[in-house]
């Protein structure tokens, strides 16, 4: 017997967007007109390179807001984590690598991609979610939505409620 595919809806946002009856507001109402079973973000605040010393290890934002509604509500949650810090400091990356920008975590200094956002936006916008979900956020937020748009995803912005806006 074939299933019906999984429901996937991207969620983004700000890394500092921390209005957490917002996000469950605006889930809960996508939730009841078009059941969602999987909640796919960038996961702001991971990182993928592994490193014990990588200072990016805590969900933030509206993805770590959206990641504990889907856990709330036993709904799946497909992470896309970026990875900063794909080259050792010290290493040069190849002729067809963007060189990574170099900043300062803690006390030493790491080499931080800043393609890794961006291309990571790319992956999820076109991994086929059934629509997104956005929410206040700068310049990454803008650029998944530009990604979405370019993918032909559904974008729905939610607007607060009286009794949340105050």
């Amino acid at each position: 017997m074939n299933h019906p595919p999984l429901r996937r809806v991207l969620v983004f946002g700000g890394r500092d967007f921390e209005r957490l009856s917002v996000v469950f507001e605006a889930l809960d109402l996508a939730d009841k007109k078009h059941r969602i079973d999987v909640i796919v973000h960038g996961a702001c605040g991971l990182c993928a390179c592994g490193r014990p010393g990588c200072p990016f290890r805590t969900l933030k934002g509206a993805d770590g807001l959206a990641d504990r509604w889907a856990m709330l509500r036993g709904r799946g949650v497909e992470r896309h984590v970026a990875n900063w810090h794909p080259l050792q400091p010290g290493e040069m990356p190849g002729p067809r690598s963007p060189l990574p920008e170099v900043t300062t975590k803690g006390e030493h200094p790491t080499p931080i991609d800043r393609y890794a956002g961006p291309r990571r936006n790319r992956q999820m916008a076109r991994s086929r979610p059934a629509g997104a979900i956005a929410f206040p956020g700068g310049a990454g937020t803008q650029n998944m939505l530009r990604e979405c748009q370019q993918a032909g995803v559904r974008v729905w912005t939610p607007r607060p409620s009286t009794a949340l806006a105050a």
